[in-house]
């Protein structure tokens, strides 16, 4: 692999997960509230983090890829460095965004199965009602 692949690969994948963290957590964090699901919430986020990682992980790699065939096209006829950098951004898009779109969607059922593998089995304690003695 290239360096400059490589580098795209990691740059990629940093942007990925920081994506599909934040977006992913938004998701099952209204999900909580909406539903009012008790969950062990520490061990929903490690396991969540993780697998957050390793689909943007798997997502950067097969994305850059699937697209390199597309890019390399593109670089071929491109004269001036912005043509460069535009060609791997437009020839490369259906690729990288396509596999993106499948590792969310991954994402989202992998979490789902972390949000009910974390779900909280302990009854919630009620206050006892308060006596007016008056």
């Amino acid at each position: 692999m290239d360096a400059e692949v490589l580098t795209l690969t990691v740059l990629l994948g940093i942007i990925w997960f920081l994506g599909f963290w934040i977006l992913g957590g938004v998701f099952f964090a209204v999900l909580t509230l909406i539903r009012l699901g008790r969950i062990k919430k520490v061990r929903f986020s490690c396991l969540f983090t993780i697998w957050a990682l390793i689909c943007a992980s798997i997502s950067s790699y097969y994305g850059v890829r699937l697209s390199m065939g597309a890019i390399n096209v593109c670089m071929d006829t491109a004269a001036t460095k912005s043509e460069v950098i535009s060609s791997v951004f437009v020839c490369g898009f259906w690729g990288i965004f396509g596999v993106g779109a499948g590792a969310f969607a991954a994402l989202l059922i992998g979490g789902f199965g972390i949000f009910f593998l974390s779900r909280s089995h302990n009854k919630k304690i009620t206050p006892p009602e308060e006596v007016n003695l008056s």
